[in-house]
């Protein structure tokens, strides 16, 4: 088997989880093209190069990495890998999507829209598939959250140029993706659960100030980022992740402590008019209007319950049957149920659950490995963070086919067999959900024995 996809060798492990630079030289400069071609896709969609220095825009490079991605793929050593609850949700998901393109309004917008969601879905067999070491894993992430602190210290130092002062615009990411400022927000509630949680995974590998630094650097700077974007929903979305860090913390009276002296400090720094914001919200227009959004798109789902109107119908059919100055249904699950049904709806939930539940599993096995084991959890608890992150601020905006949630759904997915694979390596043959790792272990206790329940 390929050196890459054996386990690490201790002194080696060590080191990498200590940021140590030779440690991440070494393992940077020993992964496949095809780990870079997949980690260039992502740079693509996240930072957009090619839309600040126009001179390399001449070509698709989104498409141009995963096509690259797929072929170097077949040269690819891959380890032995197991059908996951989430590969069959996600297969439902794209069925009923399909089904609801057949069926829909306006069909032609579907088709035309469909390489959207067809590239996270290739992202999600990727990454899969390719990223499926810790080590492979730990550097993947590493560098989505250095792409995502790009967004936040840019937000944070726009913010601190305008003095801390109120801006109806907010601050904005980079072109794409991220370019408005509530879906710049939600990123922020990506990187601060995910950030956080790996920071404090590995907090006791690390001198006091390094970690003291990257708190400040990483999760810091994305709560300055919510305060900078003036977006209701992603700050709501940014103390759900805090919540939800209170609520894992072994210290909850210590995390409770440390909230409480960093609240007055955001609030003295939080714009007045952004205060006057969240007094007036339910009742304002932008609140009154998403309401009427929303009602309209459960009236649209009651109408078709099975299929939807089809993906990307919502604008047109809106435009003609309800409002011609109507916008978009601000909310992933109106989103979901008016374009896709209450099929899609199910599914999508299903997908939801499934990720939260698999993270739990990915937790129960992380004790396998000694060395990874504190990252592992680290990682499958920061997934939980962004995504509660996500689900919160996504109410409020449509985002349904944005990054957020595929790119959670492929990283979870990839930790979960990344575990799994870490059972087979320290013991038998351990009942997995329905499947088994095909080794002999006849005589000894399986490390996790309730994992067959």
């Amino acid at each position: 088997m390929h050196p890459g996809y054996r386990a690490d060798h201790p002194t080696a492990v060590r080191h990498l989880l200590e940021l140590q630079p030779r440690a991440l030289s070494r393992s940077m400069l020993g992964q496949s093209p095809a780990f870079w071609t997949l980690s260039g896709y992502l740079m693509v969609e996240y930072v957009r190069p090619q839309s600040v220095w126009t001179v390399i825009d001449v070509l698709p490079w989104g498409q141009t990495f995963l096509g690259a991605t797929l072929a170097l793929l077949l040269f690819e050593v891959r380890p032995k890998t197991r059908w996951q609850p989430l590969d069959t949700a996600l297969i439902v998901f794209t069925t009923i999507l399909l089904a609801s393109i057949a069926t829909a309004q306006y069909p032609a917008l579907g088709i035309e829209g469909l390489p959207v969601f067809l590239n996270w879905l290739i992202f999600y067999v990727l990454t899969t598939r390719i990223v499926n070491t810790p080590a492979r894993l730990y550097l993947f992430v590493l560098m989505f959250l250095l792409w995502s602190l790009k967004m936040s210290q840019h937000a944070t130092r726009t913010f601190a140029l305008r003095g801390f002062a109120f801006a109806d615009w907010g601050a904005t990411g980079g072109p794409g993706w991220f370019h408005n400022s509530g879906e710049m927000a939600i990123q922020m509630c990506v990187f601060l659960g995910l950030s956080l949680h790996w920071i404090l995974a590995a907090r006791d590998r690390w001198p006091r100030w390094k970690t003291g630094l990257l708190l400040a650097v990483f999760p810091g700077t994305a709560l300055v980022a919510l305060l900078a974007s003036s977006s209701r929903g992603g700050q709501l979305g940014g103390a759900a992740v805090l919540l939800f860090f209170l609520a894992q913390s072994k210290h909850r009276w210590k995390g409770l402590l440390w909230i409480t002296a960093l609240l007055p400090l955001l609030w003295v720094v939080t714009p007045q008019e952004q205060k006057a914001r969240f007094e007036v919200m339910g009742s304002d227009d932008t609140s009154v209007s998403r309401l009427t959004y929303w009602r309209h798109g459960i009236e649209i789902t009651k109408s078709y319950p099975l299929l939807g109107i089809g993906y990307e119908s919502w604008v047109p059919y809106y435009l003609r049957r309800y409002d011609p100055m109507g916008q978009l249904p601000h909310n992933i699950f109106v989103e979901a149920g008016a374009e896709l049904g209450l099929s899609g709806l199910l599914a999508f939930i299903a997908l939801i659950v499934l990720t939260f539940t698999t993270n739990a599993h990915t937790r129960r096995l992380a004790p396998a490995s000694k060395d990874w084991e504190g990252s592992i959890r680290g990682f499958a608890l920061g997934l939980d963070a962004a995504l509660i992150g996500y689900l919160v601020s996504g109410f409020f905006v449509t985002v349904l086919y944005y990054p957020y949630f595929w790119v959670n759904l492929s990283l979870t997915a990839a930790l979960h067999l990344i575990a799994w694979r870490q059972v087979a390596e320290h013991s038998g043959p351990v009942r997995l959900r329905g499947s088994s790792v095909s080794r002999s272990n006849r005589g000894r206790r399986p490390l996790t024995p309730s994992l067959g329940r």
